[in-house]
């Protein structure tokens, strides 16, 4: 059955992606929006749809006729708080920002990192989902957390969040997590969330990402 087919009997996921850039397009998109790296561990990502509108195709998403448990975990979390939304497959990995917006078709500035952080004395897990295009600054986010923060090691991210670097989604982790998200992904409509696998993602609106996740919209930068 192809991709276009299943989107037909799935009234519930009315998908859609950006529209495809040609490649010299996306590198113009990717060099406009390029920013120097935020400091942290990039543990999931958001990518906000761009360009106009139009019907997924075999090229940019599957739904995958069964999820990794991990990502069934991100499924099942969604649906048991009442969102609508379905985890789906992308083409290409999204570890990094970089990624992301080859796999969308649109700019670095675009796409949503989440950053995971530690506090340097409380030893708590502190999550931060910044804009592409914004490098974190550390003192900022210091101050928000009332303690000096410090970049973890992969195994505090999985014990604190459930996932691996690369897959975290915004729901889901074994205790709840202090959030903060940046400002500047509240300007845009529609972002996509990490599903649980750096090939995962869903769909959702910025302000459901700060309704989830119970995170407090703050400069970041």
């Amino acid at each position: 059955m192809s991709l276009s087919s299943k989107v037909r009997t799935l009234k519930e996921l009315p998908l859609y992606l950006p529209r495809r850039f040609s490649a010299a397009q996306r590198q113009r998109n990717r060099r406009n929006a390029a920013r120097p790296p935020a400091q942290g561990i990039v543990v999931g990502l958001l990518a906000q749809v761009c360009g106009r509108l139009v019907k997924a195709g075999e090229e940019a998403l599957r739904i995958p006729e069964r999820l990794p448990p991990s990502a069934q975990r991100v499924q099942e979390e969604l649906k048991s708080r009442g969102y609508p939304h379905r985890v789906v497959e992308t083409e290409e990995t999204t570890r990094s920002a970089e990624e992301a917006a080859r796999a969308v078709g649109c700019g670095v500035g675009q796409i949503v990192k989440s950053l995971v952080f530690r506090g340097r004395d409380s030893g708590r897990p502190i999550l931060i989902l910044a804009s592409g295009a914004n490098r974190v600054d550390v003192a900022k986010i210091g101050k928000l957390a009332g303690e000096p923060v410090e970049k973890p090691d992969a195994k505090f991210v999985r014990e604190h969040t459930g996932f691996a670097i690369g897959g975290v989604p915004p729901v889901g982790h074994p205790e709840r997590l202090q959030t903060y998200i940046d400002e500047d992904l509240m300007r845009y409509g529609e972002v996509w969330a990490a599903g649980g696998t750096p090939n995962h993602v869903f769909r959702l609106a910025p302000n459901e990402l700060a309704d989830m996740t119970g995170g407090k919209v703050a400069v970041t930068k």
